[in-house]
Parts: C-alpha cells; structure tokens; sequence
C-alpha cells in the first residue's frame, strides 16, 4: 500500500490520482523535471516508466535547462523549487513527510524520497527488482565511501532492510578495497575504490593488514557491511553499483543516465566501460597519494585526465576516504585538452543552470575555459 500523507484532507495517493486523471482528460504532455543527481534522476525514471507503462506521453528533462510554460504541458517536479512551475506537483526530499497544496501547485515532501516514491508507484504498476537495485543504489551512494561510515538515516535504512527481507539482497561484511586483483573479484568483494598499488599485496589479509595506518581507522574498520545483490544480475552488491551510477552521472551525463536507468540493457554496456575506467581513476589516485599532494587551501584540484573515462565525483570520494581532501572545501576539477571540467553534479542548481546557459557541456560536465585553485 502507499504511504498516505495527510494534510488537509489529500494524500500523496489522491494527489497523484488527481493529476493522472487530469493528464489523461486533457492529454497533455507530461514534462518531468529532475535535479541533477542520481537520487532525484532515478526517481524521474522511475516515474517515466510509469507514465508509459500507462500510455502516457512524457518526456524527462534535466534541471539545468530553462523552464518555459507551455499550453498542453503538466510539469511534474523532482526537487526543483515548486515557483519554477504552474499547476504542478513537485516532489520533494525533506525532514518530514508530507503533502501540500499552494495555490494551484501539490507539493508532495518526502523523507526518504526512493522509498517512499515506489510505494506510491506501486499502487499503480509493478516496479521491477532491476529498479528496485538502481533505486537502492542510488539511496545508498549518499553514503560513500564507506569507510567515512556516514549516517544512515533511519528511512534508507529500513528500505534496504525491505529488500533484505523481499529476498532482494543480503547483507554482507566485505573488505574496504576496490579492484584488488580482478574485476571478477572486484564484483564478488563489494568494495570501496581504492587500494593504492603500493600496498597491494598478494593475499586480502596482508593488504587488509596494510591499510589503517593510510585510512586513519582501527584494523576493525577494513570490513564493513554492504548489501549483495540476490538474483543473477551485472554487478553483485549495492556499493559497486553505487559507485558506477555516480561514474555513470559525470561521464554519460543526463542523457546516459535516464537512458540506463529506463532500460537496464544500456546499463550493462556502460558498466564495461566503467570497469576499464578503474585503472585510469587508480593511477591519478597513486600520483596525488606519491605526490603527497596537499589540497588544505585548495578551492579546486586540479586532475589531467580523459573527462570521458574519469568521474570527478568518484575522485573526490576517494580522496576524501584518504584523507587527502575534504569535499565540502576542495572540488576535483578534471584538465582536458586546456579546458576545465566541473561535474554539475556538484553544483547547485542555480550554479548548474548559470554556467550552461554560458557554457558547453560534455557527459555531466560544464566545460570551463578557466577555474580558480
């Protein structure tokens, strides 16, 4: 059943009853509009299929992109500010859970916005495990690295138990290093990237034995839970799934994104290309970790690097699972061919939109002629 959120006298259900029958009267078009990340996109896709599951015609757009009002349009919102739209509904990550009306717009505030989104959506058509792993992925990757060992909130928390208990995943405890010899023991292991190559040993343990000294954390903390992935599927636990769809978000950009998570088939194909990115992304963690490089006073760091194999975001929670960056301070900027790559990923919204209106984009990049250090 969906979760029915009171205010007034509508729910979260009602409210989308309401604006389906609405759009299938008056057959308008259905634009959604997402905030640019992995949660927010994910749920957007999520939506779409809906949508066309139901033989409504939709379209997905990035928030980036300016908003226009158009007649035979409805806008249906994820995290954008509900002033950019009129007689929409809009949903919303938040504190608390639930619906409101101003003027003519549904606000719908979730506190868990995945979790609770699939339980509205079910009411409606089954949703299938592949995107039930993506949505689980997606929640989870607001977590990493793992070895930071970030808060859970109490709503993600107990949706991943819901997939434990669907017989969807499992919980494991697995070693906190990526790509240790093989991608296939990289896929069974559930690890974080990276271990640098200097302490890469032969065996796990005596890599294992290895590594506190360099995270700063006891010996206790080099295995920690993960989920694994149930059925036969591409990837075998949440954390490497979490990690190629934050790649996946700077390199493939939106387009690759909402394309991969719509059909999973493409998915497949670029998780290839992930695996193959791994070392390129090893090597520039090796260098700044030889270098000693120091990035206290850093507004950006600098990487050179190919901004169609290397994600950003990725780099930077590497590196902050090193200790060599704080990403609340230090942004990791990717040098390419004398232009500077910025992840949009990182931006807000208003900066996201500023820079695009003035700049390229290439993947989930604004391309840059130029950035402060």
């Amino acid at each position: 059943m969906g979760v029915f959120l009171v205010q007034g006298s509508i729910s979260d259900v009602d409210a989308f009853h309401e604006f389906l029958d609405n759009v299938k009267k008056s057959g308008a078009l259905v634009r959604i509009v997402s905030c640019f990340d992995a949660e927010s996109l994910t749920a957007g896709s999520l939506l779409f299929k809906v949508f066309r599951s139901m033989d409504i015609n939709a379209e997905i757009l990035p928030d980036y992109v300016p908003s226009t009002t158009e007649l035979g349009v409805r806008v249906l919102g994820i995290n954008i500010p509900p002033a950019e739209c009129d007689e929409c509904v809009v949903f919303q990550s938040s504190s608390e859970t639930q619906v409101s009306r101003v003027k003519n717009k549904t606000i719908i505030r979730y506190s868990s916005l995945l979790p609770e989104l699939i339980n509205l959506l079910v009411e409606f058509t089954p949703v299938s495990r592949e995107l039930k792993y993506v949505a689980a992925s997606a929640t989870y990757a607001k977590y990493l690295p793992r070895i930071k060992e970030l808060k859970m909130s109490t709503e993600d928390k107990n949706f991943l138990s819901s997939l434990v208990n669907e017989g969807l995943l499992e919980v494991a405890e697995a070693p906190v290093t990526p790509y240790f010899t093989t991608p296939t023991q990289t896929i069974a292991m559930g690890i974080d990237l990276y271990v640098p190559s200097s302490m890469v040993r032969e065996s796990l343990s005596d890599t294992l034995k290895l590594l506190p000294d360099l995270y700063k954390v006891p010996q206790d903390k080099m295995r920690l839970k993960t989920y694994v992935i149930k059925h036969a599927w591409f990837v075998k636990d949440l954390t490497t799934l979490a990690y190629f769809i934050t790649w996946l978000l700077d390199v493939r950009g939106f387009e690759g994104f909402i394309a991969s998570t719509i059909n999973t088939n493409y998915m497949r194909n670029y998780y290839l290309h992930y695996v193959r990115s791994i070392k390129s992304m090893k090597e520039h963690v090796d260098k700044l970790i030889s270098e000693k490089t120091n990035t206290t006073k850093a507004k950006n760091l600098i990487i050179s690097g190919d901004p169609s194999n290397i994600s950003a975001t990725i780099l930077s929670k590497v590196l902050w699972g090193l200790n060599i960056l704080d990403p609340s301070k230090t942004q990791v900027v990717i040098e390419y061919d004398k232009k500077y790559y910025v992840s949009m990923a990182s931006l807000t919204q208003k900066d996201r939109r500023t820079l695009t209106t003035k700049n390229p984009t290439h993947g989930g990049y604004v391309v840059l002629s130029g950035v402060s250090v």
